[in-house]
């Protein structure tokens, strides 16, 4: 299939660590003997990428105020104007909501590009392109996400103003929504 073997593993990893598989040493890696109820239940893969999406906010929670203080650090006034006039034209196109806009003007990679850090922008895209695999926005529905998706305006101006404090407090504010809404629905 084309998949690296640290792929495989940390694949193999989280469906051990959601009690999907178990693993036998030295016999290999086999599927967990699921309760009748659960195989005959219509919502199973919401459940499972529900929990692979709250796995996701907790990397991105760390990957991204990590490119908070980097933006803060380095960023020009320019790399912050760029970073504003994206994320505005993004909310723009929110009739689009259901067909997701080019992931390079999504407000998480346009952050960690900003921070001029290409290792993090690669990761961040990782985890974007996954968010979207998953339908993060549909398992949320637009009436929790559109609110959230509109914190990122504050979370710039945070930036403009170089208050790392703040930024970081509203962007793990943001992210706290986005994980209630996860939970909550």
């Amino acid at each position: 299939l084309g998949v690296s073997a640290s792929i495989l593993r940390e694949a193999f990893r989280i469906l051990e660590s959601k009690g999907l598989i178990i693993s036998k040493q030295g016999k290999g890696r086999f599927l967990r003997k699921i309760r009748p109820e659960l195989i005959k239940n219509e919502y199973l893969p919401m459940v499972v990428e529900r929990s692979a999406l709250l796995d996701i906010v907790e990397v991105r929670r760390g990957l991204e105020t990590e490119a908070l203080k980097l933006v803060i650090e380095r960023a020009t006034d320019e790399t912050i104007d760029w970073l504003e006039k994206t994320t505005i034209e993004n909310k723009n196109s929110l009739e689009k909501w259901g067909k997701y806009v080019d992931i390079y003007s999504d407000f998480d990679v346009c952050l960690a590009k900003a921070s001029g850090n290409s290792l993090l922008e690669s990761l961040v895209k990782t985890l974007v392109l996954s968010l979207r695999s998953l339908k993060q926005r549909f398992i949320i529905g637009y009436d929790q996400w559109l609110p959230l998706h509109m914190q990122h305006i504050s979370i710039i101006k945070a930036i403009r103003c170089r208050d790392f404090p703040l930024a970081k407090e509203l962007l793990n504010c943001h992210l706290d929504g986005v994980q209630q809404a996860l939970q909550g629905n």
